[in-house]
């Protein structure tokens, strides 16, 4: 699954494409999620001749944040293919939820999400293709990937978030 825009540094075309060439690949009976709302890219997206040639894509449209929960928690994996991202939010709040991510290697998500994702090319089908098969067939690294997210979590935590806010206080009032 993908939550977000459409927009064109989202990378959803090429999604599309690896999604395809995922299932003429391996076969399987996944279906691709992409939850946003319908704007001009989304609805560039769904007209054009990429969406037409990809099998089992979604597109929910619109979910307001209290039915999020469910389709997050009956999604087998989070993908973001972005080419830009200024934070990782969409993957953390799929990690929240325990869902392995397969993110772009591409600016700060690494940064972000550390060894919590399995990282592909956003550039490159075939990595995003086995990157997906991996997160989906591979036990014991979605387990670890699952785990590390979990770990990487309190790191965002209120709390965490409170006490670092405090601490930089503290010391500038020391300083002062």
């Amino acid at each position: 699954m993908y939550v977000g825009v459409a927009y064109p540094h989202k990378n959803l075309s090429f999604l599309l494409k690896a999604w395809a060439l995922f299932k003429k690949t391996y076969h399987t009976d996944h279906q691709l999620v992409l939850v946003g709302k319908e704007n001009y890219f989304y609805q560039q997206l769904l007209s054009s001749d990429v969406w037409k040639k990809c099998p089992d894509v979604c597109h929910t449209g619109f979910v307001p944040d209290d039915d999020l929960p469910k389709i997050y928690q009956s999604a087998s994996l989070y993908v973001m293919p972005s080419l830009y991202e200024g934070y990782a939010l969409p993957c953390l709040e799929a990690m929240r939820y325990k869902l392995p991510v397969v993110s772009s290697q591409a600016t700060c998500l690494p940064e972000v999400l550390k060894g919590a994702a399995l990282y592909f090319n956003p550039f490159d089908t075939n990595s995003l293709v086995e990157t997906i098969h991996r997160g989906l067939t591979d036990m014991p690294l979605r387990e670890t990937i699952i785990s590390a997210g979990q770990k990487l979590l309190t790191n965002y935590s209120a709390k965490t978030l409170a006490e670092k806010t405090l601490a930089i206080y503290q010391k500038t009032v020391d300083n002062i």
